[in-house]
């Protein structure tokens, strides 16, 4: 009986400890993921204000890049800020009084 409970206790960190590592190659993996997702934009961002005339290291470069980096933050709460709109409507649209069939005058959500 003691050399199952030795066995299942040895099983038992083996498994803990090959879980920890699959969890820190996960993480390295996501880790180059963004690494390369910055990279190819970057380029991307490069490659447009060459495109434009601007000569690379100079201020205006520079700036054209810094530029490209706060339209695409503008970008995105843009668009987090038409989800959160919609969210609240169809929250304010839950929420709103109903007649109820019930026999309640009015309902707010499943409450009279």
């Amino acid at each position: 009986m003691r050399t199952i409970l030795k066995i299942m206790v040895i099983l038992s960190i083996f498994l803990s400890l090959s879980s920890c590592q699959s969890l820190t190659a996960f993480n390295d993996y996501m880790n180059e993921r963004a690494m390369r997702k910055k990279m190819a934009l970057a380029n991307v961002d490069f490659n447009k204000c060459l495109n434009q005339g601007f000569t690379p290291n100079t201020d205006a470069f520079r700036l054209c890049l810094d530029n490209r980096a706060i339209e695409r933050k503008i970008s995105v709460a843009e668009k987090n800020a038409q989800r959160a709109a919609a969210a609240a409507s169809a929250a304010a649209a839950q929420n709103t009084p109903q007649r109820g069939l019930s026999g309640c005058e009015y309902m707010i959500g499943v409450t009279c």
